[in-house]
């Protein structure tokens, strides 16, 4: 395999992992906003909560996957 493919493949794996260790808020919002590409006011929507709620917990997940990537 090579070194470019199976860095990727340890990115998407590390990605997933990190995924499902978030809070369950952050991650129901990153599932909806990655998977089902909703906006912001649509997960505000669907979780109930204000769109300031929504964002954050987005925003959140973002930095965290972000950060476990990156490093």
């Amino acid at each position: 395999m090579p070194e470019d493919e199976f860095t990727l493949k340890q990115k998407t794996n590390l990605f997933i992992q990190t995924l499902e260790a978030l809070p369950a808020d952050q991650k129901e919002a990153a599932i909806l906003h990655f998977e089902q590409e909703m906006s912001v006011q649509e997960i505000a929507e669907i979780t109930q909560v204000k769109t300031e709620t929504a964002k954050s917990r987005l925003r959140y997940a973002k930095n965290k996957l972000k950060a476990a990537i990156l490093d």
